[in-house]
């Protein structure tokens, strides 16, 4: 029986009223219904008395089971906005979060202030790249490299990248165990969101990501949680030691002393921790000076 647009809303809303509050569902309806009946989410209720086809009805209730059973709505719609830029996303990356916009603005910020010509970024674990993406759009003069040990998160990184216009230089590695001679000869800033979440903090995770994000780049393992920071900072000591290099890490507040520890350990200057927007300390900033002007700050 064919239905309006206002009865899939009800729809909607009374299928998913015990999941999710009457703001995410707002979310979810508009959504749908931008993204299977192309109706813009300011629009939704000039059309509310249209019928929608059969094909479409079909399109709807078979996303809100999806829904039902926790799957994330970035998945069921295929993209998500980050800033400002257009990202596809699949269940072989992880969907972006708030906080990791915050990540890019730092390195924008700091890109800004360095003032160098022609600056050049490395992103390790580029996911569905939107990291690279939005500051390749932030910044258009930067040449940017990104990594990924994922084939199908290239392939997806590489298609953000063509949709939205920018040129960025994917690599496939692995940080971990692949020889750093296949990464640039020369960077000025390293930028990475890796796997943080311990393993014990899985009872507290959302069935929404546990079910359906990407394991392996969400969880370390609760024995050796810093085992992509040592290695990037590690890299930074060995391949670009007589280059001054600045990076910002997204990070498990709770490894906070750890972290600390190791770039003290590394000879890391100018380390801070910065606040997220929901008062945790989630970034790790801090700066590998070259040699000599490292003799001139003592």
């Amino acid at each position: 029986m064919p239905q309006t647009i206002l009865q899939v809303i009800n729809f909607i809303k009374e299928t998913l009223k015990t999941k999710y509050n009457e703001q995410e569902i707002k979310v979810i309806y508009l959504s749908l219904l931008k993204k299977f009946s192309n109706i813009e989410k300011s629009r939704v209720l000039a059309f509310k008395e249209t019928v929608i086809s059969d094909f479409t009805l079909s399109k709807i209730k078979d996303a809100v089971l999806r829904l039902k059973n926790s799957e994330p709505l970035d998945y069921i719609t295929g993209e998500v906005e980050f800033c400002n830029v257009r990202i596809k996303v699949n269940n072989s990356v992880l969907i972006p979060r708030p906080e990791t916009e915050e990540l890019v603005g730092i390195v924008k910020s700091y890109a800004a202030q360095s003032k160098i010509k022609n600056i050049k970024i490395l992103e390790i674990g580029a996911g569905s790249g939107c990291i690279s993406v939005a500051l390749k759009k932030m910044l258009p003069h930067s040449e940017i490299y990104a990594t990924d040990i994922c084939s199908d998160a290239l392939s997806l990184a590489s298609y953000n990248a063509n949709k939205n216009k920018v040129n960025i230089n994917f690599i496939k590695h692995d940080i971990l165990n692949d020889n750093i001679d296949l990464l640039p000869a020369h960077i000025d800033i390293l930028v990475s969101n890796p796997p943080y979440v311990l393993e014990s903090e899985k009872d507290v995770i959302n069935d929404n990501v546990l079910k359906f994000e990407p394991y392996s780049s969400l969880f370390v393992n609760n024995n050796n949680p810093l085992l992509f920071y040592e290695k990037m900072i590690k890299l930074i000591n060995l391949k670009f030691k007589n280059k001054d290099v600045f990076f910002a890490f997204e990070i498990n507040p709770l490894l906070e002393e750890k972290l600390l520890q190791l770039c003290n350990t590394e000879s890391i200057a100018d380390v801070r921790f910065v606040v997220d927007i929901f008062g945790k300390k989630r970034f790790l900033c801090g700066r590998k000076f070259h040699i000599n002007e490292r003799k001139k700050t003592n």
